[in-house]
């Protein structure tokens, strides 16, 4: 599932709840980078990892923890995150969680 160039889309209905899950849906790639959408059941998460490019990590609903390089925060709607490049991070769901995650491919 991607975004059909100008459409307005309501973000709550293009990735469906799954009761234990993660789920994901690519909204827009480009070489420049990429916007992925996700939701994840509370309880839920990313385990830790890194990746080459920086990423924003957007919560547009629910609250998490997100760990960056040790460190933990809890994070909520509205809040955003800097994943610098490489650096080690995990996402864990305290509460049923969206978030839209902006990779940069610089």
């Amino acid at each position: 599932m991607s975004l059909d160039p100008s459409t307005v889309a309501p973000l709550d209905r293009l990735v469906p709840d799954a009761p234990g899950a993660v789920t994901s849906g690519l909204l827009l790639k480009s070489p420049g980078g990429s916007a992925t959408l996700f939701a994840i059941a509370a309880g839920e998460g990313l385990g830790e990892h890194a990746t080459p490019h920086e990423a924003l990590f957007t919560v547009l609903g629910g609250e998490a923890e997100v760990v960056l390089e040790g460190a933990s925060h809890t994070v909520r709607a509205g809040d955003a995150v800097h994943f610098p490049a490489r650096a080690r991070h995990s996402v864990r769901a305290l509460s049923d969680l969206r978030f839209l995650l902006v990779l940069l491919r610089a």
